[in-house]
C-alpha cells in the first residue's frame, strides 16, 4: 500500500522534488502482512507559502499506531478476546495463531494494556464531549459491542 498526504499539497506536488524521503515498513494484520510505503512531501518552491513545511501521509494512522507492529484490528481483536470474551492472554496467542497472527505473549500483554488505554482516552473523550466527532465515537463503540458504561468498567 502507498501513502501519500493528502490535503494542502497542491503547489507541493506540482514540484518534482517535492518528495522529501520514502519509508516502508511492514505491518502484521488479521489479513496477513501488509507492506506499507510512505512518502513524506515537503515543498521546495522558494515562493511557496508552504516552503519547508512536512506533509506526512494520513492513511497509515487508520491502519496502525506510530511505532507499532501489529495493525489496529489485531489490537482490536485482542482488546474484544481479553475484555468481552474474558479470554487469557495464552488463549488469545493461540487463537491469533490459529488465524496465521504470528505473535508473543509479550506482544499481546502489550496489546491488551495498549486497547485497554485508548478504551480509557474515547470513555474520557465521549464523556465529556458533546460534539458530533464524540457521539459518532460512541456509536463506533457500540457497533463493536462495547457500551459506554462497559469501557468505562473496563479501563478501571
Amino acid at each position: 500500500m502507498i501513502f501519500i498526504p493528502k490535503t494542502g499539497i497542491a503547489r507541493i506536488v506540482e514540484n518534482l522534488s517535492a518528495t522529501r524521503y520514502r519509508q516502508s515498513r511492514y505491518i502484521v494484520t488479521l489479513c496477513g502482512m501488509l507492506r506499507l510505503n510512505k512518502h513524506v512531501l515537503n515543498c521546495q518552491t522558494p515562493d511557496c507559502k508552504q516552503l519547508g513545511l512536512t506533509k506526512r501521509p494520513e492513511g497509515e494512522g487508520a491502519l496502525v499506531l506510530p511505532h507499532y507492529t501489529f495493525g489496529l484490528d489485531v489490537v482490536a481483536r485482542i482488546g474484544e478476546m481479553r475484555y468481552r470474551q474474558h479470554q487469557t492472554i495464552e488463549q488469545i496467542r493461540s487463537a491469533l495463531g490459529q488465524q496465521q497472527v504470528s505473535i508473543s505473549v509479550k506482544e499481546v500483554q502489550l496489546l491488551s494494556e495498549v486497547f485497554s488505554h485508548w478504551s480509557r482516552q474515547w470513555s474520557k473523550m465521549i464523556r465529556k464531549s458533546s460534539s458530533s466527532y464524540a457521539r459518532k465515537a460512541a456509536s463506533c463503540w457500540r457497533r463493536m459491542g462495547f457500551s459506554l458504561r462497559k469501557v468505562t468498567r473496563l479501563s478501571g
